[in-house]
C-alpha cells in the first residue's frame, strides 16, 4: 500500500447579519474547525498516524509536518514509500526510483478555499470529547452530501487534528485516520524536506504534466476527453491535466473532490476485470469503463451508485 495524504478540510468564520444570527450548536463548530486549519498550517510536529480502510486493511506511516518547509510521509507498517512534498513539487521515492511531480499541497488549497464559500449551508454539529494519543479532543460532525458524514476529532490544546472519520449513509465507516503519538516539539533533519537526490541505483523520472483551465482550451492544445454527462448537484470543473497518455478531469463540490480520468493503455488488472468497481486504499472508491480510446478510471469518495451512473453517463 501507498502512504495516503491525510488532508483537512479548511472554514471560515460566518460574518455579517449571518454572524448575528442565534447560532448555539454551528458557531462552536465552525470555530473550531477554523482553529484547527490555522494549526496545521502554522504549527510544527511530527505523529505517528494509522489509516483504515473500508476494506479493514490498515497502514502506519511517519508524518514530519513543519510549515515552512512542507510535509514528510514515510511509510513503516508495512515498509515502502515516502513522500516529500515542499508546497511546490513532489517526490514519491522508493528503492528503486523515485517520481517527481507538482506540489499535491497546491490543489487541496485550493479545494479549500471553495469550501469557505460554501460552508455556511453545511450542518454541522459538536458531539462531544474523546482521547486521541493520549490528549483531549472535540468532536465536530460535517454532514456530507448524499448522506453519510465526516468526523475531526480536534485537539484541545493546539487545535491539531488527532483523527478523521467518515461514514457512509447506512452508518458503515468507509474509513478513519488517527495519531498514535504527537510530537509538538520535533526536531527535524536538514534532508527531511530536501529534494532526494539521483543515483545510478534510483533515478529520478519527471511527470511531464500540463494543465487547463476548462475543456476548450484543453482542445485547443490538443488535448481532448469525453465529460460526463451526469454529475451530482454542485460539481464542477476545475482543471484538465494531461500527462502523457493520460488525462484527467477534476472535479469538486468544495469538500468532495473527483477525477475522471482517461487511460490509453489501461493496465492489465483493469483491462481483465471489466466494467466495475475497482478496489483502492484510503476514503476513496474507484470504477473501471472499458472504452475504444482505452478506458475510464474514476475516483472519488461517492457512493459506488454514483461512480457508476457517471462513468455510463460517457459511454
Amino acid at each position: 500500500m501507498k502512504p495516503v495524504l491525510t488532508f483537512t478540510l479548511g472554514l471560515v468564520l460566518v460574518s455579517g447579519a449571518f454572524a448575528q444570527r442565534p447560532q448555539p450548536k454551528l458557531q462552536p463548530a465552525r470555530q473550531l474547525l477554523r482553529r484547527m486549519i490555522q494549526a496545521e498550517q502554522t504549527r510544527s510536529f511530527t505523529a505517528r498516524e494509522v489509516v483504515t480502510r473500508e476494506d479493514g486493511k490498515s497502514i502506519e506511516q511517519l508524518v514530519k509536518r513543519d510549515p515552512q518547509r512542507g510535509v514528510r510521509r514515510e511509510l513503516v507498517r508495512p515498509a515502502g514509500e515516502t513522500i516529500i512534498d515542499n508546497g511546490k513539487r513532489s517526490w514519491r521515492l522508493n528503492r528503486k526510483r523515485v517520481l517527481e511531480s507538482d506540489s499535491k499541497q497546491v490543489g487541496v488549497q485550493r479545494r479549500l478555499k471553495d469550501l469557505m464559500g460554501r460552508l455556511n449551508r453545511v450542518p454541522l454539529t459538536l458531539q462531544g470529547q474523546d482521547i486521541v494519543a493520549g490528549r483531549s479532543a472535540d468532536i465536530v460532525s460535517l454532514e456530507l452530501p448524499g448522506g453519510g458524514e465526516r468526523r475531526f476529532w480536534i485537539d484541545k490544546e493546539t487545535g491539531l487534528r488527532l483523527k478523521t472519520e467518515e461514514k457512509a449513509p447506512d452508518g458503515r465507516i468507509r474509513s478513519n485516520a488517527y495519531y498514535l503519538s504527537l510530537d509538538l516539539k520535533p526536531q527535524f533533519n536538514d534532508t527531511d524536506f530536501a529534494p532526494p537526490a539521483a543515483t545510478p541505483e534510483r533515478p529520478v523520472f519527471r511527470a511531464h504534466r500540463k494543465t487547463y483551465k476548462t475543456l476548450e482550451d484543453a482542445s485547443k492544445a490538443g488535448v481532448n476527453v469525453r465529460a460526463p454527462d451526469c454529475l451530482p448537484g454542485g460539481f464542477t470543473l476545475r482543471t484538465v491535466e494531461a500527462n502523457g497518455a493520460r488525462v484527467t478531469l477534476r472535479y469538486s463540490n468544495g469538500m468532495s473532490a473527483l477525477s475522471v480520468a482517461r487511460i490509453a493503455v489501461p493496465p492489465p488488472r483493469l483491462v481483465q476485470a471489466g466494467e466495475g468497481v475497482v478496489p483502492l486504499p484510503g476514503k476513496n472508491r474507484g470504477y473501471f469503463l472499458p472504452a475504444p480510446d482505452g478506458g475510464y478510471l474514476l475516483i472519488g469518495s461517492l457512493p459506488e451508485a454514483d461512480l457508476k451512473r457517471i462513468a455510463e453517463s460517457l459511454k
